[in-house]
């Protein structure tokens, strides 16, 4: 919750400044607590209890058209899963400079202390710019922790103007490169599985230790481990669980874990003894061929080790040249298919010709004209 409080500080700041409504602060507020529960849901407003109409019999007051302040019968926010009993948290949020929070309160206590709901945790945010904010916990209807402290003092520790100045030159690679080797450090230096020691790591602590270490916000770490998972590099460990609610229903719950890969170790460390070779499964001396690795893992046969080289440093100079990204992807893609038809004992020219086509014209990147060059040289047999 805090985590999510201080992502609006500092995405939102304007927000706060220019005294915009509850209804603008709770929808930015709603996808940073998103990010902090991916395994729930988060809400604003939502009227539904399973099918029916979200009721409280306390509750009398009718909404006007011209209601900034959103004053509904319904909570501001709620952390819960849709169509079922689970509900975790409900959240009122009020501006600084807003009325009397009475009915605010009277929501909470009914939402955690109604049997029909029974929200595990009621929230209530005062909120306003400067860091100026409270924040109230309520369970079984009754009031039960103030937080303001402790929000207010990790706020204070944002520091926003640095981290913010941080961040602005990284690429998504060099965040991507970042991460991979956070979570290789973290394996390296594992002492249990999962755990504040362990190898894998929940979101939630992966978000607030790359913040710490690299001020990297909560989206760019969400869609680069997004993107990392989607290569390989990293997995996801999701631990099931089950907890009894007051009521006696037994409740399941899920929390996700997420680690580096064997593919994400070799990806930092190169490839080892113990890599898996490409052709696993395959015989390679039943086809009579001779097959070496290079350097950045993809095998080839040993008759075209040379162009099989060069094509390797024409591909690190592109990865590292200032070229787009989206151009660099399209060069290195291509010089991959390159390597896959050079496994072969008789590669398919027409492939090589048509990816050729495309990689020739990384001789316009500065550092890379005279080693397109030397491909061209070693190539030109299956052009």
């Amino acid at each position: 919750m805090i985590a999510a409080i201080g992502t609006l500080y500092l995405q939102d700041k304007q927000l706060l400044d220019v005294d915009a409504s509850e209804r603008s602060l709770t929808h930015k507020l709603a996808e940073y607590l998103q990010c902090e529960f991916p395994n729930w849901h988060v809400d604003c407003e939502y009227n539904r209890h399973g099918l029916d109409v979200k009721r409280l019999a306390t509750h009398t007051w009718r909404v006007k058209v011209d209601d900034t302040e959103a004053k509904t019968v319904f909570p501001d926010i709620i952390v819960h899963q849709r169509l079922t009993l689970r509900n975790l948290i409900v959240l009122e949020v009020k501006k600084m400079s807003g009325g009397e929070n009475t009915q605010d309160i009277e929501k909470l206590r009914a939402f955690t202390e109604t049997e029909t709901y029974k929200y595990n945790y009621g929230l209530f945010l005062r909120i306003g710019p400067h860091l100026n904010c409270t924040l109230e916990m309520y369970r079984n209807g009754s009031t039960k922790a103030d937080w303001s402290q402790d929000l207010r003092a990790a706020l204070k520790e944002l520091d926003m103007p640095k981290t913010n100045t941080a961040t602005a030159s990284l690429s998504n690679n060099e965040i991507r490169r970042i991460m991979l080797q956070y979570f290789y450090d973290r394996n390296k230096n594992a002492t249990s599985a999962r755990g504040k020691k362990g190898s894998a790591v929940k979101i939630s602590d992966l978000k607030k230790e790359l913040k710490a270490a690299h001020g990297l916000s909560q989206q760019e770490v969400q869609s680069n481990l997004t993107y990392l998972m989607s290569q390989g590099w990293v997995e996801e460990d999701t631990v099931e669980k089950s907890f009894t609610a007051p009521g006696g229903t037994v409740i399941p719950s899920s929390t996700s874990f997420y680690r580096i890969t064997a593919a994400g170790i070799d990806k930092i460390e190169g490839p080892g003894e113990f890599t898996m070779p490409k052709f696993h499964g395959i015989k390679i001396e039943a086809t009579g061929q001779n097959i070496i690795t290079l350097g950045d893992g993809n095998q080839i046969n040993a008759k075209f080790t040379e162009l099989g080289e060069s094509l390797l440093d024409l591909r690190d100079a592109i990865a590292a040249s200032n070229a787009k990204e989206s151009d660099k992807m399209t060069l290195v893609a291509d010089i991959e298919s390159i390597q896959c038809q050079l496994a072969k004992p008789e590669p398919n020219k027409g492939i090589i010709r048509a990816a050729w086509e495309t990689v020739k014209g990384a001789a316009s990147i500065n550092g890379c004209a005279s080693l397109v060059q030397r491909v061209v040289g070693l190539i030109g047999g299956f052009l």
